[in-house]
């Protein structure tokens, strides 16, 4: 076998690598998943529906498609088929200049290494064409006879050096000559000749050849290699490759051999042909080959050729029906389909079933546990009303058909008293576990979305009977099932329990926050009110500090800065409260809590109402209306029954330390205080140190006085 295309092969070392690894990973990141839900049992197959055997099968099915596709890429291919084959072209012969001169360096990396990568280009350029090669020096002779095999071509110029020709020195003519016999030879009526030189004759006489291309109106299409200006100086190597040195003459002076553009020029001229200077910047290359394709191609060979047959169709239907065969093939065992029953019908026992109830608010609730069957039914018949009476099995079915008409009390002490009564039968008890653990499981379910924290307790004990059932009897699919569905109902009620907390946290806020504003108004409004009753009792004495100094007119404005000051801390605080009761009223609207939404719609209208008595300065009404809100949160009624709490514990503490007679001093009880004791408004507080520091100014001034009449009298001198 053989491939057109081996390089594709080399892929392999990297695909079926890569293949590995990350099948390994998707193995192990499975496994994981498969025991955050089932724990330890993760690796027990009893546990899921996964065929281990199966899932290989479909890892190699995949890899080897793999493995057929890029074998596809690859074009294999063997035998043979002969095919006919004719070509049509042009006959083009190249008379390539192997002298010495050929090895000056005015063109990089030399003459004839210049011309060598021409005329490979050139090859390239003119696929269909037929090539002949001819190598001259002193004399010449045919290196390559036509063909149009291009490896062929290649190899006869690579092996083309200066030593090639025996006999040194440039004859252009004996080169034409060898050129018209190589014709001669050869069929197809257009024809042209391709000369690659420097010009550099030195010996025969180009001009007598000429004329026999005349008659045969051969065109000549002349590539000349140097630099006319500069003669280039030759460089040779040594014997033994190494080296190199110049070339010198006789005399021992530098040969330089330079580019005869002229005589290049007359010879293309003559033959109707072209003329180009190859250099390094400017190959001329286009020039010629517009020359070639003008040349109109005939058919120059017919016959028959082999060609091998390939077989890339192979690789690529067995890669079709590797990968049909992927997707076929699943991974599960052969219960899959009992397993779907289980999961997607009710709950069944014998041929009725004991389906939950649904519940709108709790989607969960729509699934059904299964309940484990009875095995012996002794042919009774038997009725829930009646008694546990008769042996085990007669008791648990009783406990059946109790859970089937919704006595789930009656069932449990059934159940209960059948394992009490079971001793080793591990069957029964498995059963009878697995039935109380659906009990429990069903009635965590309908507390999932009222009592969250109580169905996550429920749902660790209906766990536990879980956990027993499967250690009586370990092959207990359905118990499985269960576990795997109360993980389900357990992140359901963290996740309820969650949103409740969170809103909660929103409707204390909102609390806070709305009683904030409503004491800040309070205050406010206290405040104001003093200042009213004590207006008339300080305008006479406000005169008179005004009369004295201005005094009183500059604590007129300072007080006012501070009612200002007041009235926008307690807008502020409001807009707050709004806010908080804003968020409350969204997550009540995003946990569908209909009560809650209520609530706090009323209280934040009460806000709005109390806003806009702020701005008209009716601040009693905006205390009631905060208040309002208060209520509507439910603040007003918590801070009672804290009130009530904190009175009952005084009380009980007092009780505690016997202090239900406390003694009399001088009269009164020991540590009494009034009952209608209330703390000094700050305002008032503030006018009546006003008074004070006014009394004290007058003081002091009266001492100056005193001081400045007795200023005259002599001081009496102090006893040290």
């Amino acid at each position: 076998m053989n491939f057109l295309n081996p390089d594709y092969l080399w892929n392999l070392l990297w695909i079926i690598p890569a293949f590995v690894f990350f099948s390994a990973m998707a193995y192990r990141r499975r496994k994981r998943q498969l025991e955050l839900i089932l724990g330890t049992r993760g690796g027990n197959p009893e546990f899921s529906t996964l065929s281990p055997g199966k899932r290989m099968l479909r890892t190699i099915l995949l890899g080897t498609s793999i493995v057929f596709l890029v074998l596809a890429t690859a074009r294999p291919c063997w035998g043979t088929k002969i095919l006919p084959f004719s070509g049509k072209g042009r006959d083009l012969l190249v008379v390539l200049d192997v002298s010495k001169s050929m090895m000056s360096q005015d063109v990089q990396p030399s003459r004839l290494g210049h011309a060598k990568w021409f005329l490979r280009e050139l090859i390239k350029e003119c696929p269909g064409d037929r090539f002949g090669i001819v190598a001259f020096a002193g004399t010449a002779f045919l290196q390559c006879p036509m063909t149009a095999d291009k490896t062929t071509l290649f190899q006869s110029i690579d092996e083309m050096t200066v030593d090639s020709i025996p006999l040194g020195g440039t004859n252009i003519q004996k080169a034409i000559e060898t050129s018209l016999q190589a014709f001669k030879a050869a069929e197809g009526g257009h024809r042209a000749i391709i000369l690659v030189t420097d010009g550099d004759e030195v010996q025969g006489s180009s001009s007598d050849a000429l004329e026999d291309l005349k008659k045969m109106k051969i065109p000549m299409f002349v590539v000349g290699i140097g630099d006319p200006a500069q003669p280039g100086l030759i460089m040779l190597p040594d014997k033994n490759g190494k080296d190199p040195q110049f070339l010198r003459d006789d005399k021992g002076e530098l040969v330089k051999s330079p580019l005869n553009e002229t005589q290049l020029k007359n010879i293309a001229g003559e033959t109707s042909g072209i003329y180009v200077r190859s250099t390094a910047t400017s190959t001329g290359l286009a020039a010629i080959q517009k020359r070639v394709k003008a040349l109109v191609p005939e058919k120059y060979d017919q016959g028959n050729q082999t060609r091998a047959i390939e077989r890339f169709h192979i690789p690529l239907f067995a890669t079709v029906l590797l990968l049909l065969s992927f997707f076929a093939v699943n991974e599960r065992r052969k219960t899959p389909i009992l397993i779907l029953l289980l999961l997607s019908a009710n709950l069944a026992v014998g041929d009725d079933d004991i389906a939950i109830p649904p519940d709108k608010n709790n989607p969960v609730n729509a699934k059904t546990i299964p309940l484990a069957m009875p095995d012996k039914n002794d042919g009774l018949n038997v009725n829930p009303e009646q008694p546990a009476k008769g042996s085990n099995y007669e008791i648990y079915n009783q406990a059946l058909e109790l859970q089937k008409v919704k006595k789930s009390e009656d069932a449990t002490r059934l159940y209960e008293t059948a394992i009490a009564k079971a001793g080793s039968d591990s069957e029964l008890i498995s059963k009878a576990c697995q039935n109380l653990g659906v009990i429990k499981h069903e009635a965590a379910r309908t507390l999932i979305n009222s009592k969250p924290e109580d169905a996550l307790k429920i749902l660790d004990s209906a766990e536990d009977m879980y956990r027993e059932s499967m250690r009586a009897v370990p092959r207990t699919k359905e118990v499985a099932l269960n576990q795997q569905k109360l993980i389900q109902d357990r992140e359901t009620a963290k996740k309820v329990l969650e949103q409740k907390k969170q809103m909660e946290q929103k409707k204390q806020e909102a609390q806070q926050k709305t009683k904030d504003a409503h004491d800040s108004q309070k205050d406010k409004n206290q405040e104001s009110k003093s200042k009213q009753d004590q207006k008339q009792k300080n305008d006479q004495k406000k005169n008179d500090q005004q009369k004295q100094d201005g005094k009183g007119q500059k604590q007129d404005k300072n007080q006012e800065q501070q009612d200002s000051q007041k009235k926008d801390d307690a807008q502020k605080k409001t807009d707050e409260a709004k806010k908080a009761v804003e968020d409350y009223k969204k997550e009540a609207q995003k946990q569908e809590s209909k009560e809650s939404e209520q609530s706090a719609s009323k209280a934040e209208k009460e806000i709005e109402k109390a806003k806009e008595e702020q701005k008209k300065g009716n601040g009693e009404k905006a205390e009631e209306n905060l208040k309002n809100a208060m209520k509507e949160l439910g603040e007003s009624e918590k801070n009672d029954k804290n009130k009530g709490d904190e009175k009952k514990e005084q009380d009980k503490q007092k009780q505690d330390k016997g202090e239900k007679n406390p003694e009399k001093q001088n009269g009164k009880p020991q540590n009494a205080q009034p009952k209608d004791e209330k703390e000094i408004d700050p305002a008032q507080a503030e006018s009546l140190l006003d008074l004070m520091a006014d009394d004290e100014k007058k003081l002091r001034d009266e001492i100056k006085d005193y001081q400045r009449k007795d200023s005259n009298m002599r001081k009496v001198d102090k006893d040290y």
